[in-house]
């Protein structure tokens, strides 16, 4: 019903209201997790190569550095779209792992 030109609001707009501001607030919680598991993540990985020996970290930085070239040579080959898809869902987890460390690294040390 429209009062004085208006639309009058329904009992429904106010439940409505609620339920997107909860949503936006689990969306946001589900976030805020995921980013301090990310941290952990990367804090982790950090970590572990401050406490290699110099020798075991170079060489684990070499072969990420190698997987981090060969995985931009890849995937700069493969057409946009669902072939490069897969191979991105294809990487296996140590290749996943030195793509990260490269990347952590690379930031850390710069």
């Amino acid at each position: 019903e429209a009062v004085g030109g208006i639309s009058a609001v329904t009992n429904d707009a106010v439940p409505l209201a609620q339920s997107m501001k909860e949503h936006d607030d689990d969306r946001q919680r589900r976030q805020l997790a995921m980013a301090r598991q990310t941290a952990a993540l990367q804090q982790g990985l950090l970590n572990d190569l401050n406490a290699m020996d110099e020798i075991e970290r170079e060489k684990l930085l070499a072969d990420a550095k190698d997987a981090h070239l060969s995985f931009l040579r890849h995937v700069s080959e493969l057409p946009i779209g669902e072939e490069r898809l897969h191979f991105l869902q294809s990487i296996d987890s140590d290749t996943q792992r030195l793509l990260a460390i490269y990347k952590l690294w690379e930031a850390h040390s710069s």
